[in-house]
């Protein structure tokens, strides 16, 4: 992964790895939490507990040279799963959407994010802060749907040799009077480390922007079962028990918890970056860093 996406790696504080958890993924993959079937890249999920965590899907783009990000990129088509082919944006509002209960809006989907890279530096844009950009895609996708599958159809029916071929190219035609959209950094982006240090320090109970909160084992086992062996999962464990290869030693010489070295190093990393975060359940506030 580190080859694929430097900008991630570099992310990361060495002595974070003994804390991650990497996960097979299949670029090629053709089941539902494919990339070409959920329009998402990777996942990243930070365990806070034994039964708490927190998940953030991202899909990464390399910003243009004005430091915008296309979104333009059409996905593949899907019969099994009844999918036609279509704009990325579409498949990843689709699967973040899937994760949420019913009739929730793409106003939700402040844990989706487009993860954009330009040298070593990373910005997260979630889908949330883009919605008039989605929903056009969204009127436009319902506009042409049927004289796509129309299309398709009779592609099937005369058994077209390059069918996956030939439908995104029928795709790219009919999306062709869509204006090309991209997006730029907004007051809603933060910096991935800056992402990374919310999800780590925000104490559970606590709204961290950025994150989807999976309450309980049954939650959690259900996204990493969904998502581990088709998409590049990478798994955070801020409260493993102390072992000898996990318990480094303070300055001082007292042994320092695995949690409290992942926090400190992402503090360290995020450059001070403060912010106040919102209580989503009983108990008094506190402050963002965590005393290790």
């Amino acid at each position: 992964m580190a080859a694929t996406i430097p900008w991630f790696a570099d992310a990361f504080p060495t002595e974070l790895t003994p804390g991650f958890d990497w996960h097979k993924y299949s670029k090629s993959g053709r089941g539902e939490t494919s990339e070409g079937s959920t329009g998402a890249d990777f996942a990243l999920l930070i365990r806070i507990g034994f039964d708490t965590a927190r998940v953030a899907v991202f899909q990464a783009k390399q910003t243009s040279n004005d430091g915008s990000v296309n979104i333009h990129r059409m996905s593949p088509n899907r019969p099994a799963e009844g999918k036609l082919p279509q704009p990325q944006i579409l498949r990843l509002a689709e699967h973040g959407l899937r994760a949420l209960p019913n009739r929730s809006s793409v106003s939700s989907l402040t844990w989706v994010h487009y993860a954009a890279y330009e040298n070593e530096n990373c910005f997260c844009i979630p889908l949330s802060s883009i919605t008039t950009v989605v929903d056009s895609y969204i009127d436009m996708d319902n506009s042409i749907n049927l004289k796509l599958k129309e299309r398709v159809d009779k592609l099937i029916e005369d058994k077209h040799p390059r069918l996956a071929e030939a439908a995104k190219e029928i795709a790219c035609e009919l999306w062709a009077d869509h204006e090309r959209r991209s997006i730029n950094r907004n007051s809603d982006s933060l910096d991935l480390v800056h992402l990374l240090t919310i999800g780590a320090s925000t104490p559970w109970g606590f709204d961290a922007p950025g994150w989807l909160p999976l309450d309980g084992k049954t939650a959690i086992d259900g996204f990493v079962q969904r998502t581990s062996g088709s998409l590049r999962l990478i798994e955070a464990y801020v409260a493993l028990p102390p072992t000898p290869e996990n318990t480094p030693t303070t300055e001082g010489g007292a042994p320092q918890s695995p949690k409290g070295k992942i926090v400190a190093s992402l503090n360290k990393a995020a450059e001070g970056k403060d912010w106040t975060p919102k209580q989503t359940n009983s108990g008094k506030a506190v402050s963002r860093k965590l005393s290790v």
